[in-house]
């Protein structure tokens, strides 16, 4: 049963991150937006005039049904200076750190990408991550991972996308960290 609930849960993600991406997509193609993977203060400081803007003042705690991203990047708008590089390799990180910083034999689930890493005056200053399941979570390469940001001085913020990560306590655990 429990290979069953891995290949759903994998399954699950794969449609999520399907769909999510459609959705993008549908939002570039009304709007005008290109994708991009480097979010920098400029560009999220002062929004496109056809970029949809939702202002802290127009969603309620209750019913801002926005995706992580969306509340994630107006966090950060509010946050001088930082760059926000999505979806960020460990074999890229590991290769910029230039030792070995998590076992690569056969028996241990290779690390996730980090969701976001934070740039501060081009110098990394921390990495937020959004796990979709605890079983992710606590690979011992993402432990690992974890770890040694740590103990090098990188803060490290985990949110899991099966709690209701609601704006004001995204925001509050943001700033308490990098404002």
């Amino acid at each position: 049963m429990g290979l069953f609930d891995k290949l759903l849960k994998k399954g699950l993600q794969a449609v999520t991150e399907a769909v999510s991406d459609a959705v993008t997509d549908t939002i570039k193609d009304n709007f005008g937006q290109s994708e991009t993977q480097v979010y920098t203060q400029s560009e999220t400081a002062a929004p496109a005039v056809n970029r949809p803007v939702v202002s802290e003042s127009t969603v309620s705690a209750y019913d801002d049904n926005r995706s992580f991203d969306m509340k994630f990047l107006q966090i950060m708008q509010s946050i001088e200076g930082y760059e926000v590089i999505r979806n960020y390799s460990p074999e890229a990180f590991e290769a910029e750190v230039g030792i070995p910083l998590y076992p690569k034999n056969g028996c241990y689930a290779e690390p996730d990408n980090f969701t976001y890493v934070l740039l501060k005056n081009g110098e990394r200053k921390g990495i937020v991550n959004l796990w979709y399941s605890y079983e992710d979570y606590k690979h011992k390469a993402n432990r690992m991972l974890k770890e040694y940001c740590i103990s090098n001085g990188l803060k490290v913020i985990d949110f899991f996308d099966y709690m209701p990560n609601e704006y004001e306590y995204m925001k509050e655990r943001i700033y308490k960290e990098f404002a």
